[in-house]
C-alpha cells in the first residue's frame, strides 16, 4: 500500500493514489513485463539502481529513490 501522504512520484507519467497505481500495474502486467537490476547502492537515505525494463519496449533507467529514515541497504 502506498502512503499518498508521503509518495512523491518520480514518473511524471504516474498518477499518485494507491487505485492509480493499481491501474498502472493492471496495465503494466499485461505486457508481459520484464526488468532487471544491474546495479544498485545507497548514500545516507538515497537508493540509487540501473534497470533495465520492457513493458512493451526496451528502457534503461537510473533511478533514485529517498527512503527518509528507512535502513535501504547496508
Amino acid at each position: 500500500m502506498v502512503n499518498e501522504q508521503q509518495y512523491i512520484k518520480h514518473n511524471p507519467l504516474t498518477r499518485e493514489s494507491d487505485l492509480d497505481l493499481a491501474e498502472l500495474f493492471a496495465r503494466v502486467a499485461k505486457t508481459n513485463p520484464r526488468g532487471s537490476i544491474i546495479g544498485i547502492f545507497a548514500n545516507g537515505d538515497f537508493v540509487f539502481a540501473h534497470t533495465e525494463y520492457d513493458f512493451s519496449s526496451e528502457k534503461i533507467c537510473f533511478e533514485v529513490f529517498h527512503s527518509e529514515g528507512v535502513l535501504a541497504a547496508e
